[in-house]
């Protein structure tokens, strides 16, 4: 029973809020990555996100990104909107295409309770 609970606690440790939440994609650039206090009292993170074409979002994660996001290439970034939540714009998953760190790729699992 005390290894259910702690692989419990560590699957929800490594997870975003599960959501039915809309799941935008989108390829920008990313600016202003800091460190902030996360909504669970662990490490979150913060950055301007700039799809092309469009004006920029605020986004916050969990995802911890190489040189602090500072590679000046493009993203590719996941990320639930829904102005219900906590965070509106929650990045589940990023990818860096171009630039240095090209090829990191991170996620959180956001689905409900396993589904899909």
């Amino acid at each position: 029973m005390i290894l259910g609970a702690v692989l419990c606690l560590y699957g929800l440790s490594h997870s975003a809020i599960p959501s039915y939440s809309t799941r935008i994609t989108a390829v920008g650039k990313i600016y202003d990555y800091a460190e902030r206090e996360g909504y669970r009292g662990d490490a979150a993170y913060g950055f301007r996100f700039v799809p092309k074409g469009t004006e920029s979002i605020n986004i916050h994660t969990r995802i911890l990104l190489p040189d602090r996001g500072l590679g000046g290439g493009a993203y590719r970034v996941v990320y639930l909107q829904d102005d219900t939540r906590r965070l509106k714009h929650e990045a589940v998953d990023i990818a860096i295409l171009s630039g240095k760190g090209t090829g990191f790729h991170a996620s959180l699992d956001a689905a409900p309770f396993g589904s899909g």
